[in-house]
């Protein structure tokens, strides 16, 4: 690209308080390369700033942003820290993402929402947990990552729709602080319902539907349900989580639900793998629409569910489910659940 390559990475050890450290990749992006996706990209340097322009014609899943060559690291990153910039994307579709690669092609990766900012645009400050990374389907290595060996990182956004857009990278470093959430992870909001999905015993009956009914006359989710009576029965609707939760503190949840008689509550869970974690306290159905804040601290392993060490690991849950458990009194009765909005708070 006609640029003078800077010779070396530089490890800044920061503050004493923080007792961070911190690898600048300034050196690796001014010698970024495309990766070798087979998409039709094009690798651009408008103010010395590696920007990929790239044109998606399928709605598949793909990932667009530049190669970095890395050094031996000394230290076991927590976090990758970057300064960010997106034109013509949109943020329900687009996803920041980083993917580290041994040389025998061994991978894992992270992705996170991005900052609605970074779709102004305008160039913002991101950040991408690296616990708890997940292992790419084709990489045989078993356990955690392993540092020592990572040699090439792919940074940019993993992108869901057919569209035309640009990524610019600013600056990027790994680091030894923790990824820091900036604002609420969105899975449902008045008018952007998300795409649920619901389950529920094979004698229970249900209808997924998403009416013009919510507290403002906005797109929400609503499940109308019976469930017989004398018998334990359970129904979970569940919307996919797109990234990790490290860094978040709380569910928050806006919804209106009446049950059956004899059931008490909503169910809320959380899934990591196969376990399934309950909320606390079932959040109450009167019939009006409410709103409640689970600490995400306060969510235990299910009776009937198993996990290796019974603690819920925020970096591997992939459902929340908002359904309805127990058994309905006399001959069963009907009962419904809408829901306005779910989301993660930091």
């Amino acid at each position: 690209m006609g640029r003078a390559l800077a010779t070396s990475f530089v490890l800044l050890s920061l503050s004493v308080a923080s007792m961070a450290e911190e690898l600048d990749l300034a050196s690796a992006l001014a010698e970024a390369t495309l990766p070798p996706t087979g998409g039709t990209y094009d690798l651009d340097w408008a103010d010395g700033v590696p920007t990929v322009a790239f044109g998606k014609t399928s709605t598949e899943r793909e990932f667009v942003g530049v190669t970095l060559a890395l050094p031996p690291l000394g230290f076991e990153p927590q976090s990758l820290w970057a300064t960010v910039e997106f034109a013509d994307l949109e943020q329900e579709a687009t996803r920041l993402a980083c993917i580290l690669w041994t040389d025998d092609r061994q991978a894992w990766y992270a992705v996170q929402q991005a900052p609605s900012g970074a779709f102004e645009s305008r160039a913002v400050e991101v950040s991408l947990p690296l616990t708890g990374l997940s292992r790419a389907a084709f990489t045989s290595a078993k356990g955690s990552i392993e540092w020592s060996g990572i040699t090439r990182l792919w940074l940019g956004v993993v992108v869901d729709d057919s569209v035309e857009g640009k990524v610019s990278i600013r600056s990027a470093a790994l680091s030894t602080r923790p990824h820091r959430a900036s604002e609420p992870l969105v899975l449902a909001e008045p008018g952007r319902p998300g795409s649920w999905d619901v389950g529920g015993d094979p004698s229970a009956q249900w209808e997924l539907d998403y009416p013009e009914d919510g507290p403002n006359g906005e797109t929400i989710t609503e499940i109308r349900f019976r469930f017989p009576g004398g018998s334990h029965m359970y129904l979970t609707p569940a919307v996919s989580v797109p990234g990790s939760l490290t860094g978040y503190r709380a569910l928050r949840l806006v919804y209106q639900a009446a049950l059956p008689d004899g059931i008490e509550g909503l169910l809320v869970m959380l899934s990591e793998d196969a376990a399934q974690f309950q909320g606390p306290t079932p959040p109450p159905t009167d019939g009006e629409w409410a709103e409640v804040l689970l600490d995400l601290a306060d969510f235990h392993l299910g009776g009937w569910s198993s996990d290796d060490d019974g603690r819920l690991d925020l970096s591997r849950v992939g459902r929340v489910f908002v359904g309805a458990h127990g058994t309905a009194e006399g001959t069963g009765g009907e009962g419904v659940i809408r829901i306005a909005t779910v989301e993660f708070v930091p």
